[in-house]
């Protein structure tokens, strides 16, 4: 039995269980997990006819904001059970990621929000797994 749980609530809504939601957490509430909602397709690399269908499928803005999410978790070498979240925005040319790394006990929040221009989404992603990868590695030395 559990005394809490949280649930996707696009997931409660399909199975029209909103009755049963308690609380809606915000972005400022709870920063979700990188690349959360988002539909992918992937093929083989060397299928040419599907990744040109691919890439007319494809929306620009939805794939640098998780680019720029999944960078993080890369450089954190995180998988589903690292209590990370990831969150980027895109603002005209801008974007926006902000990114939460805890402790394996869960007591020690270490936070990160830059910004930068689209075409660098990438790096950007890297630069917030870096800093959140320092800031954690330093924590456990003192």
């Amino acid at each position: 039995m559990y005394d809490a749980i949280i649930l996707s609530y696009a997931g409660i809504k399909s199975l029209e269980l909103d009755d049963q939601i308690s609380e809606i957490f915000s972005i400022k509430d709870i920063i979700p997990s990188a690349g959360q909602g988002v539909i992918s397709l992937q093929c083989r690399e060397d299928d040419d006819e599907i990744i040109s269908i691919l890439k007319k499928l494809n929306h620009n803005e939805t794939f640098n904001r998780v680019i720029a999410e999944r960078n993080v978790l890369k450089i954190l070498e995180g998988d589903c059970e690292t209590a990370v979240g990831a969150h980027a925005v895109i603002t005209g040319n801008k974007i926006t990621l902000e990114a939460e790394l805890f402790s394996l006990d869960g007591n020690i929040r270490f936070y990160e929000k830059k910004s930068s221009v689209i075409e660098y989404a990438s790096n950007l992603g890297k630069e917030v797994g870096e800093i959140l990868k320092i800031r954690s590695n330093n924590s456990y030395k003192k």
